[in-house]
């Protein structure tokens, strides 16, 4: 397990220091997903500090989303509300044991990810 876990290090490390912008944002994503995935399944284990923990790192990661988004245009105050809504879901999840909540959210970021994926590509073409 420990050598799984050095080897996506690695392969982490090694995203990160050649991502462009918008590669790193689709990573940002990504990592949310995988959290919000493993929050529903440790709350389904009713482990509450795994929950909390996963929660924690994806308030962060949401935290630099919206520290990327520069203005107070509509579409910037879209996805900021966008962010503080995903947060409130994953608090609610955890209150209120509704597990649903981390679906709903995935589905919510799923797009984003599309999105920058999506512009990554079109930067490398």
């Amino acid at each position: 397990m420990q050598l799984i876990r050095e080897s996506s290090t690695r392969q982490l490390e090694y995203r990160l220091l050649r991502a462009s912008g918008s590669e790193l944002l689709q990573i940002v994503c990504e990592y949310i997903i995988i959290y919000l995935d493993e929050a529903k399944h440790a709350l389904l284990d009713e482990n509450i500090d795994i929950v909390e923990r996963k929660n924690d790192k994806i308030r962060d990661l949401l935290a630099h989303l919206i520290s990327t988004l520069e203005g107070s245009d509509e579409d910037c105050l879209r996805q900021k509300s966008l962010y503080v809504y995903i947060n409130e879901l994953i608090t609610d999840a955890k209150i209120n044991d509704d597990y649903s909540n981390y679906d709903i959210a995935i589905e919510l970021i799923k797009p984003i990810k599309e999105a920058w994926q999506a512009l990554s590509q079109k930067e490398k073409n």
